[in-house]
Order: structure tokens, then C-alpha cells, then sequence
């Protein structure tokens, strides 16, 4: 037991003396326990918040993403919708139908088109009348 406690004094001492030639040195010596405690403890909040902001980030993403998803299938919708009431509306001249359509940019579009195609019509049967 007398040897073991000379052990453990002599490594104390060499530690001790390590660390004064550090100092003088110019080194920073690490050795304060309260200290060490203190940095463990805020790497440890550090790593923790550091978890919560990508759990965070990882969650916004995923939720960007399925809204992303549902304006692809609106504006889908709404293309396959304006295509369908644009056949409609170049056979509505041919049924005497009229569409209502929400959209005023359509709805001019439409008449546009319908215009053209009536005045094709119009210059086919000239075309065939002379």
C-alpha cells in the first residue's frame, strides 16, 4: 500500500511539474475540473440543439415538399380543365351550347379562337362558292 501511495505522488508531481513547464511555455493547461465540467456540459447543449434544428429542418422540408406535391396536382387539374373547355368550346360553335367559364383570360382566349376559326370557315366557303 506505501507503494501504490508513492506512486500516486509521484504521478501528481510529474503532472504538476507537466503542467507548470506548459505554462511557462505558453500553453494553456486545462486543469480545472469545475471548468472542464462546465465546457462537457455546453458541448453537450451545443450537440442537442444542434439534433432539435435538423429534426426541425428535416420536418419543413418534408412538409415544403408535400406542398410543393399538392400545387403540382392543382395547377394540373386546372391545365387539364382549361384543355377541356377549350374542346368544348370549339365544338360548342357547332352544338349552338354556351360555356360559362371563371376565368376571364379564357373566356377572351376562347372568343378569340372562336372568331378565327369562323372567319377560316367563312373564307373555305368563298374559296369553294367562286
Amino acid at each position: 500500500m506505501a507503494t501504490l501511495k508513492l506512486n500516486a505522488r509521484s504521478i501528481e508531481e510529474k503532472q504538476a511539474s507537466k503542467g507548470a513547464l506548459q505554462k511557462a511555455e505558453g500553453f494553456q493547461v486545462k486543469n480545472n475540473v469545475e471548468l472542464l465540467a462546465k465546457s462537457i456540459k455546453k458541448q453537450d447543449e451545443i450537440k442537442s440543439n444542434c439534433k432539435r434544428s435538423w429534426l426541425n429542418a428535416s420536418k419543413n422540408r418534408t412538409r415544403e415538399r408535400n406542398n410543393n406535391r399538392k400545387r403540382e396536382k392543382q395547377t394540373l387539374r386546372k391545365r387539364k380543365l382549361k384543355i377541356k373547355n377549350i374542346n368544348r368550346m370549339n365544338t360548342s360553335h357547332l352544338t349552338g351550347k354556351k360555356l360559362e367559364l371563371s376565368d376571364k383570360t379564357t373566356k377572351i382566349k376562347l372568343k378569340r379562337k372562336l372568331e378565327g376559326m369562323n372567319k377560316k370557315l367563312k373564307r373555305k366557303s368563298k374559296k369553294k362558292r367562286s
